[in-house]
């Protein structure tokens, strides 16, 4: 995708200062996002979604490099003419910063035309926008499963996303030297290569060594490819072929909807184990998230439930 980058460039530029533009830009963001921790996944990404916006700049005859903070609102308009979500919006155009903050940082613009452009509000409340699933819906996933070739392999997916409140990155980023049966732990590596230790219950201790006696492999991934027969290749998963596998279970037990994807077993372990008396604290720490106010908006689901109107009123009527 860098390479990719260098020859979109140079469609604007003379071929030393595009140059000079794809290398400012790639030392940016192997220094800057994610405080110089960005994984490959995220760069990957992060040219991809430049990408989509010097496309727009070229069919609209637009020099990305002299770019005015007008004609930038003009692609943000662009993006909700598309019908995008807020949070992809949101994502575009902090890669579209992230560029212009490297064209600022390395001196070949003096100015920032982008640093004031954000999405527009999201009327609707956080909570609203988390999509969980309730447990049933797990039980279906793994039972249609029991019928796959991939049988072990899937099911131990599911169980730790839903169970264990995995990414699917970091499916995909899961070794072998990274799990101790011993011990009952997975170390996981989350974003921003932030390390966190998981505890396996006993369902997926026991899912991941069916896999694992299956499995026959040269590679150190835990999970990766099996054909239609049934045999284990040496190539690990990536993050959209456990999203494709795990969006196809979804279809299939009638769970999948627009704005619904694999993710959504995640919200589904913090939603579920929250509503079934884990502590708020504990979820966070699982889920590897900094902050625990990223975490409160699963109470905050559990409460919108809870302080219901309707059940006040119900409870009058039977009366």
């Amino acid at each position: 995708m860098q390479n990719n980058f260098f020859d979109w460039i140079t469609d604007w530029l003379p071929r030393e200062i595009a140059q000079s533009v794809q290398i400012s830009f790639a030392e940016f963001m192997r220094l800057d996002v994610a405080s110089g921790a960005a994984s490959e996944h995220t760069i990957t990404a992060y040219f991809s979604q430049l990408k989509a916006f010097l496309t727009w700049c070229q069919l609209d005859s637009i020099n990305p490099i002299t770019a005015t903070t007008l004609q930038i609102k003009e692609y943000r308009k662009y993006l909700e003419d598309q019908k995008f979500a807020v949070a992809t919006i949101s994502h575009k155009l902090a890669v579209v910063r992230r560029f212009y903050d490297a064209l600022q940082t390395y001196g070949i613009r003096a100015d920032h035309p982008a640093k004031s452009i954000h999405p527009k509000p999201n009327a609707t409340p956080a909570y609203e926008r988390i999509k969980y699933h309730t447990l049933d819906v797990v039980r279906q996933m793994l039972k249609v499963a029991e019928q796959s070739n991939y049988r072990e392999r899937d099911q131990a997916m599911i169980l730790l996303m839903a169970i264990q409140g995995f990414r699917a990155c970091e499916i995909a980023r899961l070794k072998l030297a990274d799990i101790s049966f011993e011990q009952q732990t997975l170390r996981v590596l989350g974003k921003r290569r932030k390390v966190r230790t998981v505890y396996m219950v006993p369902m997926t201790n026991h899912a991941l060594a069916a896999w694992l006696q299956k499995r026959i492999s040269d590679s150190e991934f835990v999970f990766i490819n099996v054909d239609r027969a049934g045999k284990t290749g040496n190539f690990g998963m990536t993050t959209r072929g456990i999203r494709y596998v795990i969006d196809a279970y979804l279809e299939q037990v009638g769970a999948k909807a627009p704005g619904i994807s694999c993710h959504s077993l995640r919200h589904t372990y913090a939603t579920n184990a929250l509503a079934n008396g884990a502590s708020l604290y504990a979820i966070s720490k699982a889920l590897g998230h900094s902050d625990i106010r990223t975490t409160q908006i699963y109470a905050d689901i559990l409460n919108a439930k809870k302080e219901n109107p309707a059940l006040v009123l119900e409870q009058a009527l039977g009366n």
